[in-house]
């Protein structure tokens, strides 16, 4: 399992706990473009690239997001409020702010330190007032136990 997740109406939460490929990202994709299709208005998406940088994304799942991006742009650009990714260090920060600089996502988006700024930023792009908190908890926990899983399998 690559991420663990958490759903509001019109909001996404994804959080990266293993690795990633092709599959992984096709299935947090798929739940991107369920979540704007089913929006009443408009969906926000929040994606947390994790804590740890094992199992980043790994060539074959960049590829898939870029053609999916490039395929779903019109969607997104109609149901998407936005994107806000979390990245744990100023580097990766700046690499993925200077990449969208470069080639602009089809949805607005922002790079975030933490992921409470992140949830918040997406909910007040979808003009929702679930409580942070509780929404930190709820995939804290989620990562918590697929950890716990995931330490068992291997002792």
């Amino acid at each position: 399992m690559g991420f663990v997740y958490v759903e509001r109406p019109n909001l996404l939460i994804a959080r990266r706990v293993g690795e990633v490929g092709e599959v992984e990202m096709a299935d947090f994709l798929e739940r991107s473009r369920h979540i704007c299709e089913q929006a009443g208005v408009r969906a926000a998406i929040v994606y947390d690239a994790g804590r740890t940088p094992d199992g980043r994304p790994n060539s074959k799942a960049r590829s898939y997001a870029a053609h999916w991006l490039n395929e779903h742009a019109h969607l997104l650009q109609r149901k998407c409020a936005g994107m806000d990714f979390v990245f744990p260090t100023p580097l990766s920060r700046g690499i993925l702010t200077a990449i969208t600089w470069i080639r602009p996502l089809p949805m607005a988006s922002r790079v975030h330190e933490r992921c409470d700024t992140a949830v918040q930023s997406a909910l007040d792009r979808i003009g929702a007032r679930f409580p942070v908190g509780e929404i930190l908890r709820e995939i804290d926990a989620l990562e918590a136990a697929h950890r716990a899983d995931a330490d068992r399998s291997i002792g």
